[in-house]
């Protein structure tokens, strides 16, 4: 857990981020981490989705697996949006925005950057 707090992680997918930052909320708040009382507070459109997560059964994993698992999720969060970015610069360039297209620019840059970083 902590791991992901110091990766500024983010889940891909909105539900599991709601849960993630839930679940952390809820470890500040009750040290124990009981998982019933953190299925209690679940909002009920993600309680289905939780409850699902929670009976999975997975392999204890090394520190490398997790670390690899961290580092792919987070390549294809940056990937996503260098492809979003990239679809702007053509609505950009098709309307002639310069301003804009400027900006797209810079942005995909830095997150060209970012995605190599990330790779290692």
């Amino acid at each position: 857990m902590q791991r992901l707090k110091n990766a500024a992680f983010t889940f891909p997918a909105p539900h599991f981020q709601t849960l993630f930052t839930g679940w952390l909320d809820f470890l500040h708040e009750q040290p124990d981490g009981e998982l019933a009382g953190f299925l209690d507070r679940v909002d009920p459109d993600l309680s289905g989705v939780a409850a699902s997560v929670a009976m999975q059964v997975l392999p204890e994993a090394t520190e490398a697996t997790i670390d690899e698992l961290i580092q792919t999720i987070t390549s294809a969060s940056t990937v996503e949006r260098l492809q979003a970015i990239k679809q702007a610069i053509t609505e950009a360039q098709r309307l002639g925005d310069k301003q804009k297209l400027g900006e797209l620019t810079v942005q995909y840059v830095n997150l060209m950057k970012l995605l190599k970083q990330q790779q290692g």
